[in-house]
């Protein structure tokens, strides 16, 4: 799984990106051998009451085909990329389930 990050107008410093790495590992780690590259893009905005804000989507690419998208706000850099990677942890297990339902086997026994 490899973190790939995008800063817009955002600077980011060496030991963030690796709370960033840490934190993506923490968070997605059981999902390493379905990850391909997590896309990651960092931009300053400003909220509704004036405030400055920080914008981070996320993009997961996944094995063998398909993504997940991500976006979420926050004051610092490292939360609003921890609020963005949990809505993804939470779409992948909502997948998960879904495809286990959907492919799960029904048994008949005959008699």
């Amino acid at each position: 799984m490899q973190l790939k990050i995008v800063q817009f107008d955002v600077q980011i410093s060496e030991d963030q990106v690796k709370r960033l790495n840490e934190t993506l590992s923490m968070q997605l780690g059981r999902y390493t051998q379905i990850i391909e590259i997590v896309n990651t893009s960092f931009k300053n905005d400003i909220d509704q009451f004036g405030q400055k804000i920080i914008q981070c989507s996320v993009v997961i690419d996944l094995l063998p085909d398909g993504s997940t998208t991500t976006s979420n706000t926050a004051i610092t850099i490292e939360d609003a990329f921890y609020n963005s990677i949990s809505r993804a942890k939470r779409q992948l297990d909502r997948q998960r389930r879904s495809s286990k339902r959907q492919f799960s086997p029904t048994y008949t026994i005959n008699k």
